[in-house]
């Protein structure tokens, strides 16, 4: 294990451990609820999450470093509470927005497999562009031995039409030459042709928010962010956002929701 996953999960675990919560050797809580903000778990997320293809409430959300954990504890929060300041802290255009957990982008025909499932997904009116928010806690800092793409993303036809440097890439990481180590760069591809499939070019978000644990996996990170940021950018309104300046961003709104501010702040960003 890497010092920076270590650290997370030491953090957790430690929190845990505070709240006098009981969990095994790997870090998953015996009582499933005490891992959720106020020890429940909203009727419309239960439903997002049994019907999305991730299988997060059969094990995965009951970890401590759970990312689907996380994306609960802080977003279904603000959208049952203030919509509007969540998609400011997002530096996303005025709303209003409607917010889904687990969302199921479709995708176009000859494409195998599941169909994406982004982790939060924002949409509104038709005047408003969709934004979709792939989340990570600690999967960065688990390096994968492959960032590969099925051939089905170049070989179905069409598929990359209006998005010609997005094939190219595709191309590569076809054949595991992207370069990317820590960003799961097909993944990020694979949203981008649910996003494409259902709205029109250029006509939706795709923002990257992940944990930020300083050392030199988040400093290649950040580099591979930026590698297919100058890849996509032409095509694809893409960009990140660390899960501290997400937080950070929403500060001014601390009055007026103090328990779930010091219960985020003292289990994922103890020096906010």
């Amino acid at each position: 294990m890497n010092e920076e996953l270590e650290a997370v999960k030491k953090q957790q675990c430690l929190w845990a451990r505070g709240k006098g919560i009981d969990f095994d050797k790997r870090g998953y809580v015996k009582e499933h609820f005490d891992n959720l903000y106020n020890r429940h778990l909203m009727s419309q997320a239960q439903n997002e999450y049994q019907q999305a293809d991730g299988a997060e409430l059969d094990h995965k959300m009951w970890a401590l470093h759970s990312s689907s954990a996380l994306v609960y504890n802080f977003f279904d929060y603000w959208r049952r509470t203030e919509v509007a300041a969540l998609a400011q802290s997002l530096r996303l255009l005025a709303g209003p927005y409607t917010v889904a957990l687990e969302h199921k982008l479709n995708k176009p025909p000859g494409v195998p497999g599941k169909k994406p499932n982004v982790d939060v997904f924002f949409f509104g009116g038709h005047l408003i562009s969709p934004a979709a928010v792939e989340a990570k806690f600690t999967e960065p800092y688990q390096r994968r031995t492959k960032m590969e793409l099925k051939s089905a993303y170049v070989m179905a036809p069409c598929l990359w039409d209006n998005y010609p440097k997005c094939g190219i890439l595709a191309a590569a990481l076809t054949k595991n030459e992207g370069g990317f180590l820590y960003l799961d760069a097909p993944q990020l591809l694979k949203h981008i042709v649910g996003l494409r499939t259902a709205f029109d070019k250029g006509a939706f978000e795709l923002i990257y928010l992940w944990y930020k644990v300083p050392g030199d996996i988040a400093a290649r990170l950040e580099s591979e962010i930026n590698k297919f940021h100058e890849w996509v950018d032409d095509e694809v309104r893409f960009r990140a956002l660390t899960y501290q300046e997400l937080f950070a961003g929403l500060m001014d709104r601390r009055d007026s929701h103090v328990d779930w501010f010091e219960y985020m702040a003292e289990r994922y960003f103890p020096m906010a």
